[in-house]
C-alpha cells in the first residue's frame, strides 16, 4: 500500500526521506552521520533565514525545529538529528572529504572506528608516505597498517618530547648563551642519547 504525500519543495521531500531512514534498524553511526550531512545546507539555510526573518517579514514553513532568532550550531543540529556526537559528524565529514578510499571503505564497513579513520586521515595529510601506504592497503588490512604507522609516530613523538624536556631543563638553569654552547660542545653523541633517554 502506498501513501501519497505533498511537499512544498524538493528540500522538504528530501528532508522527510532522510529523517525516515533514521528509523531503520542496525543503521551504523557512519551511515547516520552521512545521511544527516545531506541536510547540512538545508539546516544552515533555514538557520540563516530564521535570523533574518526574526526582525520582521514572513516566516516560511520550517524544515527543522530551529529556535527563531537564536544562533544555530549547524554541526550540533546535524548531530542531534543523526543521534550521534558533533565530533563524529566532524570526523565523518573530514574522512569523506580527505581520506584515501581504502580508509573510507574500512570505516564504512566497520573495520575501523570513525575515530581511527579520522586519525588515519590526519596522518595521511601530514605524511605522504603514510598516505601512499594507506592508498595501496586493502580496506580489510587497514588496522594492521595503522597500528604500524601509529607505533612509529608515537615513537617519534616520544623522542621529540624527550628533546624538548632536555631543552626545558637547560632553560630552567641559569646559564648564558655561551654556557649552553660549552655544555653542548662537551657532550658526545652517546651522552646526548643518554640525556634523551633520561
Amino acid at each position: 500500500m502506498t501513501c501519497q504525500m505533498e511537499f512544498a519543495n524538493q528540500d522538504e521531500a528530501k528532508a522527510w526521506i532522510i529523517r525516515n531512514q533514521f528509523a531503520r534498524r542496525n543503521i551504523s553511526d557512519v551511515t547516520r552521520s552521512r545521511l544527516a550531512l545531506e541536510l547540512k545546507n538545508m539546516i544552515a539555510a533555514q538557520a540563516k533565514e530564521n535570523l533574518t526573518t526574526s526582525t520582521g517579514g514572513t516566516i516560511p514553513r520550517p524544515l527543522f525545529n530551529l529556535t527563531k532568532a537564536a544562533p544555530v550550531n549547524t554541526r550540533e543540529k546535524i548531530a542531534e538529528i543523526a543521534g550521534v556526537s558533533g565530533s563524529n559528524i566532524y570526523r565523518v565529514e573530514t574522512v569523506d572529504a580527505k581520506a584515501p578510499e581504502s580508509v573510507k571503505k574500512a570505516m564504512e564497513d566497520g573495520v575501523i572506528s570513525i575515530h581511527k579513520a579520522y586519525k588515519a586521515t590526519k596522518a595521511a595529510q601530514k605524511d605522504p608516505d603514510v598516505k601512499r601506504k594507506l592508498e595501496i592497503t586493502p580496506a580489510a588490512q587497514i588496522p594492521e597498517a595503522l597500528l604500524t604507522d601509529m607505533e612509529e609516530t608515537n615513537r617519534l613523538i616520544k623522542r621529540q618530547g624527550k628533546i624538548m624536556d632536555t631543552w626545558c631543563m637547560m632553560a630552567r638553569m641559569d646559564y648564558s648563551d655561551d654556557d649552553y654552547e660549552i655544555w653542548l660542545s662537551d657532550l658526545s653523541e652517546d651522552a646526548i642519547e643518554r640525556q634523551l633517554e633520561m
